[in-house]
């Protein structure tokens, strides 16, 4: 009895470090992944796959060579006027490059690859004879720090011509953000805005199986099943969410940190304007404004309180104080709305779904095509 305990024993081992192996080296999920040397969270790099979530498995990712979610790989261009046969056409006529900078619906995990915004925004330029090539820089959750974080990279090492941001606005308080693994900024009172950026990984799962993520084969099951999810919702009630929505709207209306949101706001867009002028191609930045809320099947969409709609409309009027151009995507979607009655997100998951990935594709491909700076790109 004691030996047939032993060889058990021994077996369970040689299957807990075969899986182990197996999920480290041989299986590709869509995991986060610390660049150490530019401080930015990633995705592991060269990946692909199914993406899951609690609701969602649509998404094929593709993970390319910089650790991006893209159709593409990227490579390095030092000055705005090329002789890289890879940034010419077969005319000759040089590519525009193009960077788009955002959160989770910009990344478009939910989604195959081929049918996200920005690969639909680079084809239908290609269609109107625009030769334009999109570089996507997304993660889930960006807020406005992490954006200008992601841009220096990405405008230092890719130089853009044009430069997308669309993003959360707010939430980058250093002493009230949960997102530790993006740059905050640390405010207080009259002392000068401190950028603080994060110096490695922090596990943002709220799952209580977290701890055991040294083992990529509890992190992937419990990543892929959702296990510690469905064991703490058992334990946890609807209400406690509502009552984090309720304090953080509480918070939204402090007139004190709304203060201090709109002070960093100017901090970012003054960097933002460095962004562009130190850089070798002299991007043009613009932001998007995404609607609040959109036609839905998770809620009705003139759920959003109006202070919402208030503080969101002082940082886009800021945001055009500062001279960069904000493109509103919400007539795009509603007219869409009133025309073919879509809903733009995913049963039970509010982010955008295939529909509103191609409305705000092909609205970006027609807001710019009539931009200057992308009419020397035009192929003939």
């Amino acid at each position: 009895m004691k030996k047939l305990l032993i060889y058990i024993s021994l077996i369970l081992i040689v299957l807990i470090f075969a899986t182990e192996f197996y999920t480290r080296f041989m299986t590709n999920y869509c995991e986060p992944w610390f660049d150490k040397e530019t401080k930015i969270i990633k995705r592991k790099k060269n990946t692909h796959g199914i993406y899951k979530t609690q609701f969602t498995n649509t998404g094929y990712f593709r993970i390319n060579n910089e650790g991006w979610n893209s159709h593409r790989d990227y490579f390095n261009r030092q000055a705005p006027d090329f002789n890289n046969p890879a940034e010419k056409s077969i005319n000759g006529k040089r590519k525009t490059r193009i960077a788009i900078v955002g959160h989770s619906n910009i990344e478009g995990l939910r989604i195959p690859i081929e049918n996200t915004l920005s690969k639909i925004f680079e084809d239908e330029l290609l269609k109107k004879g625009i030769n334009a090539e999109v570089y996507t820089f997304g993660f889930g959750g960006m807020h406005l720090a992490q954006a200008l974080h992601v841009s220096r990279y990405a405008v230092e090492k890719f130089q853009p011509d044009v430069l997308i941001i669309g993003t959360f606005l707010d939430d980058f308080l250093f002493e009230t953000t949960d997102k530790k693994n993006f740059l905050a900024l640390s405010y207080n009172g009259n002392n000068p805005i401190k950028e603080i950026l994060p110096t490695k990984f922090h596990e943002e799962n709220d799952s209580p199986l977290s701890a055991l993520y040294f083992s990529k084969s509890i992190k992937y099951a419990d990543t892929k099943f959702n296990i510690g999810i469905t064991i703490k919702s058992l334990f946890t009630k609807d209400s406690a969410k509502s009552g984090i929505a309720q304090c953080n709207i509480a918070l939204m209306q402090d007139s004190v940190y709304e203060q201090r949101i709109l002070s960093g706001i100017e901090y970012i867009l003054n960097e933002f304007k460095k962004v562009a002028s130190c850089s070798q191609s002299h991007p043009q930045i613009y932001f998007i404004d995404f609607p609040l809320a959109v036609p839905s099947f998770n809620y009705s969409n003139d759920y959003v309180p109006g202070f919402m709609s208030s503080h969101n409309k002082k940082i886009c009027s800021l945001i055009k104080k500062y001279g960069f151009p904000v493109i509103d995507i919400k007539n795009a979607i509603m007219n869409d709305a009133n025309k073919n009655h879509q809903k733009y997100d995913f049963p039970n998951d509010s982010h955008y779904n295939h529909t509103a990935h191609k409305v705000i594709g092909q609205y970006l491909a027609k807001y710019f095509t009539d931009i200057d700076r992308l009419k020397n790109s035009v192929i003939e």
